[in-house]
């Protein structure tokens, strides 16, 4: 569109907007209630719903313990 070239997309997080946020997986059938305050300004969040085939688990976020 005319007038948007050299615009950038601005990720934008819910902190003081929002408690928590749910998420619906459809792959699992669940939904799973995050709080803002575990994700990054802007960032995004993975939720592990099995381990890893490298078995590697620091830092992962498993999708059982947000799972409502």
């Amino acid at each position: 569109m005319p007038g948007e070239r050299g615009r950038r997309s601005v990720k934008k997080g819910y902190e003081g907007e929002a408690e928590m946020f749910g998420v619906y997986s459809p792959d699992t059938g669940k939904v799973y209630l995050v709080p803002v305050n575990e994700v990054p300004s802007g960032g995004d969040v993975i939720l592990r719903p099995l381990k890893a085939k490298n078995n590697q688990e620091k830092g992962v976020r498993w999708a059982k313990d947000y799972e409502i």
